[in-house]
């Protein structure tokens, strides 16, 4: 009876031994059918660049990020969104390319970019509204990739250092452990497309897997299953790049967290890709830190240490301000504090550039408007204040769930869910001439909060006055001569938010409302 039962184990084994091999042998054949289809349609009509001069060297990826000065995002243009959906064949590129306002990137624009000091470009791509469908793979028209290209050769001809990535393309691309074949199908027949057309370029050129990846239904949201299925994807853009051969067997290539944020369990999750070369990954981050001051400091520690301990440097990809992001007159001093840490720390960044509230030089013309960002940007110097104390405020104990009144100061009930700080039930005690940094931290569930107001009161609590903030995540300020205390409202023009939502935002540590003091100069 024991031979016959162990027989009988031999027997399943085998059996399901035979079906793993099935499985695996028809992913291997999805894939390389792909690949070959892919192929067809990239040989066709496909231009052709001098590529004499250039040769790859075989530099790290850490080497690749070090000739780098500082980047510059040419956004919100060929990774525009039309509502009109996919390209029939009917539309030239210039219908998407220019879809959100700004006009066809010109070679006098890449110009003008180089011209002000930075020598690496990242290009944000979307690629879905250019692609159809035959035999049930994806295929990108091939005017598409030749617009592409021809972007990609106002840089080449300035030796710059260029990004190009996977930007929008939430259609087909997103973290969705539910559908995670279908998905990295996807990634695998775009980017072996683009990894093919581009095979030639040295290492001037480097690949992005894709850009700020979210959950199907685009909430923002932290949860293990979007990092796992963000793991899965970087290591399909990877090995799909690897597979197409020539210069691709040794390009630089930036993986991404999810949602290219930095946050503890975020960076705790992300596993980097193994490869078949070694040195040759980067990791992407975003940050738009609000900081000026030496409280910056802590983030590039953080990001410094991180990228030791996963033996791969880390880059990123996208930072800048706005005049409502932060004090128009603190902008310079942001830029230039921003850079000088960065490069204390090692780390390289690029800064956002959508044409418009981010722009630093004008699109049509390439006329620098923004000398003194640029110049800060170049020019990098540490920008310490002399602060005398900084508070960090992130628990529901320090807060009333509602908003201020701009005609008395009282707290009062709001239909969309706003945060007011009144710690103690009298707000923040403020001290004469003294200058206050208010720095709303969010992540995660957390972000869409912006600062909306503050409120000034005297010793006894009477109402003083109002000062609006325009949806900013930072906000300086100095008091009326007379005020000894300020409260400080918020909340997420976008959607409402319950009382019970913003205790879940403080215990997952997505929210926390900064008070820095320090004496003006």
């Amino acid at each position: 009876m024991k031979l016959k039962l162990e027989h009988i184990l031999i027997s399943l084994l085998g059996i399901i031994l035979l079906i793993i091999g099935i499985n695996i042998a028809f992913v291997t054949i999805k894939y390389k059918n792909t690949a070959d289809l892919a192929l067809q349609h990239i040989k066709e009509n496909e231009v052709q660049t001098d590529l004499s001069k250039y040769s790859d060297t075989g530099i790290s990826a850490h080497d690749f990020l070090e000739k780098i000065t500082v980047g510059y995002n040419i956004g919100n243009s060929l990774d525009s969104c039309p509502d009109t959906g996919r390209n029939d064949g009917k539309r030239k590129t210039d219908y998407y390319e220019t879809f959100w306002g700004n006009p066809v990137i010109s070679e006098k624009y890449i110009d003008s970019v180089y011209s002000a000091g930075f020598n690496a470009v990242r290009i944000p791509v979307t690629w879905y509204y250019n692609t159809y469908v035959e035999n049930g793979k994806l295929v990108i028209q091939q005017e598409w990739l030749k617009r592409v290209k021809e972007v990609v050769d106002y840089a080449y001809k300035n030796e710059m250092y260029i990004i190009l990535d996977s930007h929008h393309d939430a259609p087909i691309i997103r973290a969705d452990m539910d559908n995670i074949d279908e998905v990295s199908g996807n990634l695998s027949e775009l980017w072996t497309q683009i990894a093919e057309y581009f095979k030639d370029y040295d290492e001037h050129l480097a690949f992005e897997a894709f850009n700020e990846i979210n959950t199907k239904h685009d909430n923002w949201q932290y949860n293990e299953g979007s990092v796992n299925a963000t793991n899965i994807l970087n290591q399909v853009f990877v090995d799909t790049v690897r597979k197409t051969g020539g210069n691709n067997s040794t390009r630089i290539l930036l993986c991404d967290t999810y949602l290219n944020e930095a946050t503890d369990e975020v960076l705790e999750g992300f596993i980097i890709p193994t490869d078949t070369v070694p040195n040759k990954l980067a990791l992407s981050v975003h940050s738009y830190a609000a900081s000026y001051n030496q409280d910056i400091v802590t983030q590039f520690k953080k990001l410094q240490s991180y990228s030791k301990k996963i033996k791969t440097p880390v880059v990123i990809t996208e930072f800048g301000t706005t005049n409502t992001f932060v004090p128009i007159e603190y902008r310079s001093k942001h830029a230039s504090n921003y850079i000088a840490c960065a490069n204390e720390y090692d780390i390289k960044c690029f800064w956002w550039d959508d044409g418009g509230n981010f722009k630093l030089i004008e699109r049509e013309s390439g006329v620098i408007i923004k000398q003194d960002i640029i110049d800060a940007l170049m020019n990098p110097r540490l920008f310490v204040t002399k602060k005398t104390s900084t508070n960090r405020f992130n628990t529901m104990d320090s807060f009333n769930y509602g908003i201020i009144s701009p005609e008395d100061g009282t707290i009062a009930e709001f239909s969309k869910g706003a945060l007011t700080f009144n710690h103690g039930g009298q707000g923040y005690p403020v001290v004469p001439r003294y200058g206050y940094n208010i720095v709303l931290n969010t992540s995660g569930s957390g972000d869409g909060l912006a600062l909306s107001g503050i409120a000034f009161y005297d010793v006894h609590m009477n109402f003083i006055e109002y000062k609006e903030i325009k949806a900013a995540s930072t906000y300086d300020v100095t008091p009326p001569l007379e005020a000894s205390y300020m409260r400080i409202c918020f909340y997420n023009p976008w959607g409402a938010r319950s009382n019970a939502e913003y205790m879940s935002y403080f215990q997952s540590n997505a929210l926390s409302l900064e008070i820095t003091e320090y004496i003006k100069e």
